[in-house]
């Protein structure tokens, strides 16, 4: 009975959210957006997870490795356990693992307690990973988060920010969901459109944000 009380009404809630994008003209860019997404669900794993946690780009080289190694455990448990990544780690507890690892399995399960996919066989796992040394050719391999956003290309960020604001106001859409932060910082890093702004995004943006390329 519980299970169905989660379902019962999915049908009517599809009715009215389908109703809605089409009258506000978004279906199109709605199944794109599905489609992106069933597609990346299939895409091999990024090896350099720690990329996108622009907050440990000082970190010491084997602090950052091993937190490479973690985030790489979690992406694989995720898709192996079909669970979201942050039902079994959030990003905060894969920093605070990694920079003070638990002394035992009761220390490790009562820091990550609340976590409603890490159970007992999957914390267990996840304690021997944590057991395991790094070795120097991972430490070697492992890249440090871009640290870019001064001067001129913190310029452009912010203009190009502001542009996107205006767009999602003018289209009434989230800013996060028409232009997440890590692409703009892509965009300005590697000064070639993202993969995650083709579409629908790039017919919008592009025009928009290259003038402002630092």
């Amino acid at each position: 009975a519980y299970a169905v009380q989660d379902v019962l009404h999915l049908h009517a809630l599809h009715e009215l959210l389908d109703t809605k994008l089409r009258v506000r003209g978004y279906i199109e860019w709605f199944a794109e957006d599905c489609a992106r997404l069933l597609r990346r669900a299939d895409a091999p794993a990024d090896a350099q997870p720690q990329r996108s946690f622009r907050s440990v780009a000082h970190w010491p080289d084997a602090s950052l490795a091993r937190l490479r190694a973690l985030l790489l455990w979690r992406d694989a448990a995720a898709r192996r356990w079909d669970i979201p990544r942050t039902w079994l780690l959030r990003d905060e507890h894969c920093a605070d693992l990694t920079l003070d690892p638990p002394a035992d399995l009761a220390v490790l399960e009562a820091r990550t307690r609340g976590q409603r996919a890490l159970r007992q066989p999957v914390r267990a796992e996840l304690w021997e990973h944590l057991r395991q040394p790094v070795e120097a050719a991972f430490i070697a391999a492992t890249q440090r988060p871009d640290d870019f956003l001064k001067g001129s290309a913190r310029r452009a960020f912010d203009a190009m920010r502001e542009r996107v604001d205006q767009e999602a106001t003018r289209l009434d859409l989230p800013t996060g969901l028409l232009c997440p932060r890590r692409a703009l910082e892509r965009y300005i890093a590697a000064r070639d459109w993202p993969a995650e702004l083709h579409g629908w995004r790039q017919g919008l943006l592009q025009t928009q944000l290259a003038p402002l390329l630092p």
